[in-house]
């Protein structure tokens, strides 16, 4: 269990709106939000007692330096915006979960890759299939299985598409916070780690802000999601969890 130790930050975490890391407070943890730049306000969230929660709050406490403790958590994008009746937000994996000397996070709970933390919330899948707005999820990704990104490249005068070279894969976790009933779309590829207690109409915001349409035609009748299938259901516009 990690809450314990941060039961003393609760007077920081009413105090400093602006701190650098997310203060963790009685099991919750914070992300700023910003569209574009721009402060778009804060989210808040009560981390669940089961396995998810508890990974979400050891990746928010991060690692102590100095007697201060470094956020895993400094900054995630949203990168995949579903909306509709079953609507969630949902940031990219973290990519690079490392100490501070370069060294890999090992003991995170739920274990190191999806395959594990799908094990360890197996039980309370069922359940979970109710949750609905507010809820907050996490996804953790397998290395074999992400896709390699396409990208459009000139080959001999003609524009092909090909698997990007040299990218790594996600070795962290994605956060995905609903804003509709996806319980029950969720429940069997990501873990139940807790809810929004302050913030949602801030993830509502982000939920409806314009979004890159999927399966445009283009000119020459190739089909976007050949080359831009990265970019399909993320917002025009940046926006980034910060703690």
């Amino acid at each position: 269990m990690v809450a314990g130790p941060f039961s003393a930050a609760a007077a920081v975490f009413a105090e400093e709106s602006e701190a650098s890391a997310s203060i963790i407070s009685n099991g919750r943890v914070y992300f700023n939000v910003a569209i574009d730049g721009e402060s778009a306000g804060r989210v808040v969230i009560e981390c669940a007692s089961n396995v998810g929660g508890q990974r979400l709050l050891a990746l928010a406490k991060g690692e102590e330096k100095d007697g201060a403790f470094i956020t895993y958590l400094r900054r995630l994008e949203v990168v995949n915006v579903s909306a509709g009746t079953e609507g969630y937000v949902e940031t990219a994996p973290l990519r690079a979960l490392n100490n501070l000397d370069g060294s890999a996070v090992f003991n995170l709970p739920g274990g190191e890759g999806g395959k594990e933390l799908r094990a360890a919330t197996t039980a309370e899948k069922e359940e979970r299939k109710a949750e609905g707005a507010g809820a907050v999820w996490l996804r953790a990704f397998d290395d074999e299985s992400v896709a390699p990104k396409q990208v459009l490249v000139s080959r001999n005068g003609k524009l092909v598409v090909e698997a990007e070279l040299g990218v790594p894969p996600p070795n962290g976790t994605a956060v995905t916070i609903c804003t509709g009933a996806c319980g029950a779309a969720l429940s069997g590829t990501h873990a139940y780690a807790g809810r929004i207690v302050d913030g949602i109409d801030v993830v509502t915001a982000i939920n409806e802000l314009p979004t890159v349409p999927v399966n445009r035609k283009l000119k020459y009748g190739s089909n976007i999601s050949d080359i831009n299938a990265p970019r399909q259901n993320r917002t025009f516009k940046k926006v980034l969890l910060k703690a």
